[in-house]
């Protein structure tokens, strides 16, 4: 699918909920709260708007005391779970523990760039985002394990999932614009 580039907006949106949602999980730390800087909630969240950008389907902002449900939509009965990565071939990922509680998963795959405002010490950064297919909860299930440092994590890579939306979910962009850039993913510039 194309890639969606998000409006400033849009990031201070992701900004702010990703911040209230770190704010209320300080006290239940999580091994990615005790070794990451910054947000923890941050990739989800854009995740999230992008899916939201591409479907229509609205994201669950409300604050819940144990996190979500293990899925971040429903739409026509399925529980969808938006997974977000900041990597150039991305894996759908379910690790060791979590519990597959949707009937589909879907990879988005981020992207920040970064430019130099010409005649300037600024830069500009933009935040893009795009879905990179998605899986059912058997699939993801009965998935390859693979080690990547972290312990046995079942793994999907982006190019054996499912092209697209799965039937049934809205795709409010079918004549998006092609992508700004000429370039191949593999070759735009990715700082993170």
């Amino acid at each position: 699918m194309d890639w969606i580039k998000l409006s400033t907006q849009d990031i201070l949106r992701i900004g702010r909920i990703a911040h209230q949602r770190d704010k209320q999980k300080r006290s239940y730390q999580s091994t990615r709260q005790w070794t990451q800087k910054g947000s923890t909630h941050f990739s989800g969240c854009w995740g999230e708007v992008i899916w939201e950008k591409q479907t229509g389907l609205k994201m669950d902002e409300a604050l819940k005391k144990r996190g979500d449900d293990g899925w971040d939509n429903k739409h026509g009965g399925k529980k969808i779970n938006v997974k977000a990565v900041e990597h150039k071939q991305p894996h759908l990922k379910l690790l060791k523990g979590e519990k597959a509680l949707a009937d589909l998963y879907v990879l988005v795959q981020l992207e920040e760039k970064v430019e130099v405002i010409q005649g300037t010490n600024r830069k500009d950064v933009t935040l893009w985002g795009r879905v990179m297919g998605w899986s059912t909860r058997d699939e993801l299930l009965a998935a390859p394990i693979k080690d990547y440092g972290r312990g046995p994590t079942k793994a999907i890579e982006w190019w054996n999932l499912h092209d697209g939306l799965s039937p049934g979910i809205p795709n409010i962009r079918p004549d998006a614009p092609e992508p700004v850039s000429d370039a191949k993913p593999e070759e735009r510039p990715v700082l993170f």
